[in-house]
């Protein structure tokens, strides 16, 4: 099946790529598009992706614009050795895994560094905002410890949005696709005071009123999506050496929670609800993001200033299964985040560059959660646990937590070029952290619990009597404090034989903030210390045939110190919960290796490939759960990674041309959980556009898993699954000026 999906694929495209070329402005412009080298500024300054001694998959406006890119998770189907995992679609448990290194549960921080226009992102409560109006993204893959710090663990990932030009320029684009969807889309550039202040706005819309889930009781359409946002940049030039940018930033969205469903209920079909879900569920963010950046030409360099406060409210209320009835589960968190930081980049001496700055993070969250769990009798290894469970009320333990960081960090880069061919790179980043963790944690009810059978995870039978806050050792109130150092240095060797070629090897390091569980049972369980990671990297980048043709290859080796992992709690009532707690300890040993490549092998052809292998084993005897997890595979990490795209454009007149894509990407091997008990399933993906397009304008036809594949994603040993996406399409109609 995934060879008919591949040659499939190859033959939509091949079917697009007939007709003569013709001489004209079109083919011109697309030509001239060719032509374009793609700039990033991974090491804080602007450098070809060629002399950047990393790994980095680096993706153009255009790249994204063609593939109809809109978010973080749509792009990382692309890169090699990324994955992610959404378990509860609500902004709290998306986690992003870059060569293996994992987040297992919302208490902890991201294994990456999020970065928007420089300003740091991530945090526990994961944000992933819509894309809209992007200059490019950068995934830099391995730890980055010296530039970026805090949770680079993994690697570091940059967003780069348009910034306010001298012109006027605009962009809009409306979208009608199945599902009753609709997206609008637009961006005005305008110069106020020409050559010096410079005003950029955009925005989206996006309503949808269909969808594949429908709640089995309320009939309410589980979904739907109604999301807007809104982002103003003003840049202005005081003089030849400073210019100032203020940018502000506002999201709206209401989106569906994760459809978790349940292979001891009804089978997946039309109608995915197949458990009972409140009418309320679903996901609600409001984002509100603000940041100022100067730049300052000092001396043979730049000065950089950045001052950015992002506040994220987020409210999920989420069905819970596989009980039936009035179970459920709200979330709320309230986050407000200070991010500052100042460097001074050097320009590109002779003999010596260099990067040094400081930077400073001050965030608060406040995090509330309530569970309704229905309470009954359960009936010995029933075949399904609607009809046969007997609820006796409901408990409904509150959680209700606030944690304070306060984060600073000084940083220092520098290159020595030793000779004209040979760079040696040192960094190095020193990091204190503090954190404070208030929580208190109740259960108001106080009625019987009953159960029995392995279908709700314990042994039978079972009794707990009523309890409350009072007199129970695993609820409390607490306030815990803990303080963290780091020092993350790193090295690298460049070896640059022309201007077409590019070989190194680099030592680095980084480290994986540590956090609070909110649901321990014993006060010692509460902290976990931070993770650390020391990675060996080789790899080459080049430009072949006449530039037609660059390659980048990489293999390492990345040793993981003090892992999150997840065991039991070991109170007995939370083991029936199914609470999981975080503990430092694990140990893994991960083997890679990474290579892409973007080919231009005809006028009008373009195309693209990633393969990435992991080899990501715990390593050394170590328990999880009561589990032996020596030489298993690290969770959530797919073994192999693979996807191509084929863009093809060619004149049909002087002013109309064709543009058409195919695009494959797909995964394969690696384990749900530690105890490799539960297989990751892949899709294989196939997506197809084709459009007529002018100077001016572009109508495009699209589809999105073409061949519906859908396979269970975040299994559970319970049964609990949610299923990856279905087939989308729609017609695209954009106009720029």
């Amino acid at each position: 099946m995934q060879k008919l999906k591949m040659g499939v694929c190859g033959t939509l495209l091949a079917t697009s790529m007939l007709g003569m070329p013709v001489v004209s402005a079109y083919a011109a412009e697309a030509a001239a598009n060719q032509d374009d080298v793609l700039i990033v500024t991974a090491r804080k300054r602007e450098e070809t992706l060629l002399e950047v001694p990393m790994s980095i998959a680096a993706f153009s406006e255009k790249f994204l614009e063609d593939l109809r890119v809109n978010s973080l998770e749509d792009a990382l189907q692309y890169a090699a050795n990324v994955d992610f995992d959404d378990f509860q679609n609500d902004s709290f448990s998306g986690s992003i895994a870059i060569r293996g290194v994992v987040r297992l549960t919302d208490v902890e921080e991201p294994g990456y560094g999020l970065y928007k226009d420089g300003v740091y992102i991530g945090s526990s409560v994961v944000g992933l905002d819509e894309f809209t109006d992007l200059a490019r993204l950068e995934i830099l893959k391995g730890p980055q410890g010296g530039l970026y710090g805090r949770n680079a663990i993994g690697g570091a990932i940059n967003v780069i949005t348009n910034q306010p030009v001298n012109k006027i320029e605009g962009r809009f684009a409306v979208t009608a696709a199945n599902f009753d969807r609709q997206e609008y889309r637009g961006t005005i550039n305008v110069p106020i005071i020409a050559d010096k202040f410079f005003v950029r706005i955009n925005g989206f819309l996006i309503d949808q009123d269909g969808g594949k889930a429908v709640s089995s009781v309320t009939g309410d359409q589980l979904d739907a999506v109604h999301s807007a946002g809104l982002r103003g940049q003003a840049k202005l030039l005081i003089n030849d050496d400073v210019d100032v940018t203020w940018t502000a930033e506002w999201l709206d969205a209401d989106q569906p929670a994760a459809i978790i469903l349940s292979s001891r209920t009804t089978p997946p079909g039309e109608n995915e609800g197949a458990l009972v879900y409140s009418s309320e569920h679903g996901v609600k963010r409001d984002v509100l993001h603000l940041y100022q950046t100067l730049n300052w030409r000092v001396g043979e360099g730049t000065f950089t200033n950045i001052v950015s406060f992002r506040s994220m409210d987020v409210d999920s209320r989420t069905g819970f299964a596989p009980f039936v009835g009035t179970g459920g589960a709200v979330r709320q968190s309230e986050q407000d985040n200070w991010f500052v930081e100042a460097r001074y980049v050097s320009d590109r001496g002779e003999d010596f560059d260099y990067v040094v700055g400081l930077n400073y993070i001050n965030e608060s969250n406040d995090f509330y959660r309530i569970l309704n769990l229905p309470i009954g009798v359960v009936p010995d290894n029933p075949p399904a646990l609607p009809p046969n469970f007997i609820n006796l009320g409901t408990l409904s333990p509150i959680t209700s937590a606030t944690t304070d960081t306060r984060s600073w960090a000084g940083f220092v880069e520098a290159t020595w070029h030793v000779s004209d061919k040979i760079d040696l790179t040192g960094s190095a980043r020193y990091t204190n952290e503090r954190k404070t963790y208030d929580f208190f944690v109740e259960t108001p009810s106080a009625i019987p619990f009953f159960g029995t059978g392995a279908d709700i995870g314990v042994g039978a039978p079972i009794f707990f009597p009523g309890f409350q806050l009072q007199g129970a050792p695993w609820f409390m109130d607490r306030n815990v404090k803990k303080s963290w150092n780091n020092f993350s240095p790193q090295g690298t060797l460049s070896y640059r034989p022309d201007d077409k070629n590019n070989i190194y090897a680099r030592i680095a390091t980084g480290f994986k903030a540590g956090g609070f569980n909110n649901e321990a049972s014993r006060a010692e369980d509460i902290p976990f210390d931070p993770e650390k990671s020391l990675t060996y990297e080789l790899g080459y980048k080049g430009l072949w045939l006449d530039d037609l043709l660059q390659v980048n290859l990489s293999a390492f080796v990345t040793k993981r110190k003090d892992a999150a992992i997840l065991v039991a709690d070991p109170a007995p009532i939370f083991q029936f919960l199914g609470v999981s707690i975080v503990a430092n300890g694990g140990k893994t040993i991960t083997k890679g290796v990474e290579f892409d490549f973007l080919a231009k092998p005809i006028k009008g052809l373009e195309l693209y490939g990633a393969l990435g292998y992991l080899n990501a084993k715990f390593d050394g005897s170590q328990l999880i759960s009561g589990v032996n997890v020596d030489g298993n595979f690290v969770p959530q990490t797919a073994k192999w990674s693979y996807s191509t795209v084929a863009t093809y454009r060619t004149p049909v007149s002087d002013a109309l041309g064709l543009f058409t894509q195919a695009s494959y990407s797909s995964k394969s091997g690696g384990y749900e959980r530690p105890d490799n008990a539960l297989r990751l399933e892949h899709a294989d993906l196939v997506n197809f556009r084709l459009g007529i397009e002018a100077d001016a304008w572009r109508i495009t036809g699209y589809v999105d898993n073409v061949f519906d594949d859908r396979v269970k994603l975040s299994q559970r040993t319970n049964g609990m699954y949610i299923l990856s996406a279905p087939r989308r399409f729609g017609v695209q109609l954009e106009y720029s000026w």
